[in-house]
């Protein structure tokens, strides 16, 4: 019987090299580098959406408050927010939570007129296109970053 030998001229050392390892490490560290901003400006994008379902549903109860007391509420607990509010949302006057969002509070807070805004906090502070989102008691949607109401509702 003849035995296999494993070496000579015509044999080869199977598995990978620590060059091709290199090569494969430096694709994967490109492609993550090119991926990482998309991702995290669609994260922003995906977590404004908390703030603007709290500031229309905000506005729904102030408009519930307006039926019932013929004024608008001048602060959130009138309108049924605890604190601290859940949903990643922290209200006026209070500590924000470690995973809070967005801080939620009322301006002008007038009998017949209110304005809410929803000021980013934590991991959507870095949120420059849009920044500050609000609403008014005319349905008027604002946000103060160069995104612009459209792109940020």
């Amino acid at each position: 019987m003849r035995s296999a030998t494993v070496s000579g001229p015509g044999w080869r050392a199977q598995g990978i090299t620590l060059l091709e390892l290199l090569v494969v490490m430096l694709l994967l560290g490109l492609l993550l580098l090119l991926v990482m901003p998309v991702y995290s400006e669609q994260a922003r994008k995906a977590r404004r959406v908390v703030a603007t379902a709290e500031l229309l549903q905000l506005a729904a109860r102030q408009e519930h408050f307006f039926i019932s007391h013929r004024q608008y509420a001048d602060d959130l607990t009138a309108l049924g927010y605890s604190l601290p509010s859940a949903v990643g949302i922290g209200a006026q006057g209070q500590e924000v939570t470690a995973g809070a969002l967005y801080e939620i509070s009322l301006q002008d807070g007038e009998a017949y007129r209110f304005r809410a805004l929803a000021r980013p906090v934590g991991q959507q502070a870095g949120d420059q296109r849009c920044g500050t989102l609000g609403i008014d008691s005319d349905g008027v949607r604002s946000a103060t970053g160069p995104g612009g109401v459209r792109e940020c509702w």
